[in-house]
């Protein structure tokens, strides 16, 4: 930034775009709206509704202490503390997984099947809650819904809760409870049959970890990320336990990494889990797998 320049939104955008472009963002545009929306208090849209607004000396020392976190490779989604998904606004902090669009793929099947099923008042069950994003997007579109979440972090389940109350949704259609998935004994005092269980598990191997990005692997939190040393120990639990907590007529409905498609069904159908759907993503890769249990 040039000491002295009346800086306007428009100029700003500009120049932030350029800026940030030739240090390598993808998205720089993108980036410099977001984050110039953020320290104005401004929607994107408000942005370019009011281009030649003057830019204040004390709101571009604000955006460059933003930028100069941008430029670390912090995440957009963590610099103004909330993300996009599913058309509502989540709090997002280093506690949790920032919601990617891929999982919307996740909520749009499950509520498909609700739908088509007629399900009455159903009872979710979220391994791996994070910031909520996907429970809670459920509960807003199916009123009679009713969740359970379990998370290892108790830090991600005040996310959470913070989310729920963000949402509007009342308190006695949700419960958030520490525990880890990867445990018996966890699944044993969840004690409830529900008829939807839902996850977004971590699924990277612990030997990926050098080929994430930077923004990936320094900022979001390894427990949501990695599953041991081939990225499947939480697709084990699941399927090993969680027939013991669902509905006869239920469904578990999980997400894959983009080329775990064929070994997470194969992993599944070795456990007594069938009927299983395969759900891809706008890429062409699988993305759901989702199956019922007899027993």
């Amino acid at each position: 930034m040039v000491d002295g320049t009346q800086w306007t939104i428009l100029s700003l955008l500009a120049w932030g775009s350029k800026f940030l472009e030739a240090r390598g963002f993808s998205t720089p545009r993108l980036d410099c709206e977001l984050l110039l929306g953020h320290v104005l208090g401004f929607k994107r849209i408000e942005l370019y509704t009011n281009f030649e607004r003057p830019v204040s000396n004390v709101e571009l020392a604000s955006l460059k202490v933003l930028l100069e976190r941008r430029l670390a490779n912090e995440p957009i989604a963590y610099i103004i503390g909330t993300k996009s998904f599913m058309g509502h606004s989540f709090v997002v902090n280093s506690d949790v997984l920032i919601p990617r669009c891929e999982t919307e793929i996740l909520v749009e099947r499950v509520s498909d099947y609700i739908r088509q099923t007629n399900l009455v008042n159903p009872r979710i069950l979220e391994i791996g809650v994070g910031s909520g994003c996907i429970g809670l997007s459920l509960l807003k579109e199916h009123k009679d819904a009713w969740l359970t979440g379990i998370d290892l972090s108790a830090a991600a389940i005040r996310v959470a809760e913070k989310n729920a109350a963000r949402l509007g949704l009342a308190s006695d259609r949700h419960c958030f409870v520490s525990g880890n998935a990867l445990l018996e004994e966890t699944w044993r005092q969840i004690g409830q049959s529900f008829s939807i269980i839902v996850s977004n598990p971590p699924y990277i191997a612990d030997s990926e970890s050098e080929d994430l990005p930077c923004s990936v692997k320094d900022y979001e939190p390894h427990m949501a990320l990695f599953a041991g040393d081939d990225g499947l120990e939480f697709y084990r639990s699941l399927a090993s336990f969680g027939a013991q907590v669902l509905a006869p007529t239920g469904r578990l409905f999980v997400e894959l990494g983009y080329q775990q498609g064929h070994k997470v069904s194969a992993l599944f159908a070795a456990s007594a889990w069938h009927s299983p759907q395969l759900t891809k993503d706008y890429c062409g890769h699988i993305r759901v797998w989702d199956g019922c249990h007899d027993s």
